[in-house]
């Protein structure tokens, strides 16, 4: 045997008659992981209801439409690959007084603590009816709107004389109450 070959069987006997070898060992776990669809909403004044009373102080003149700014509708949501989800709002309990309309448009959501496809907004006033629900957000993906009081998107409620009715206005001796339900829905 010559001197080269002698040395790496003596090592080789070396390392398997030591008692002790490295090895590597693997262990492994498996995880299941569920994105559930989740769709909640909510508004910054809710139970608190929104007032608003029409007036005005010049003879000769029309009754002033009056608006309301102080509410924001919250949302989070998660959707399935290729669904959208849209906000809607409906009269859900009262009437709006004769002669009058209510209307309501809806500024993009703020953007300050929000991520996410948040869709956009219907860019003209709807007249808010109580017999079809009225679009006021559309495209919602997978989004947070925020918690602060002011995030999320914010609506502008107008009430006002409905000037092809103008004549149909009477005065009433108490509030009338009118209740707006807003609900997020797929589009799909």
């Amino acid at each position: 045997m010559n001197m080269p070959s002698a040395f790496l069987f003596f090592l080789l006997l070396s390392v398997m008659f030591s008692g002790e070898m490295i090895a590597q060992v693997s262990a492994y776990d498996q995880f299941t992981i569920v994105v559930n669809d989740k769709c909640m909403l909510s508004t910054n004044t809710s139970p608190s209801p929104v007032s608003m009373t029409l007036s005005t102080s010049v003879a000769g003149s029309a009754v002033s439409p009056v608006s309301n700014s102080n509410m924001y509708i919250k949302v989070t949501s998660i959707v399935p690959t290729g669904s959208t989800r849209k906000i809607t709002a409906i009269i859900s309990n009262g009437t709006v007084p004769a002669g009058t309309i209510l209307n309501l448009i809806s500024a993009p959501c703020t953007s300050i603590n929000s991520q996410g496809a948040l869709g956009s907004v219907v860019s003209t006033p709807i007249t808010l009816l109580k017999t079809s629900d009225q679009t006021i957000v559309d495209g919602i993906g997978s989004c947070y709107t925020g918690l602060s009081t002011t995030d999320g998107y914010h609506l502008t409620f107008t009430w006002q004389p409905d000037q092809t009715n103008y004549y149909l206005i009477n005065a009433t001796p108490v509030a009338t109450a009118v209740t707006v339900t807003f609900t997020i829905a797929s589009n799909n």
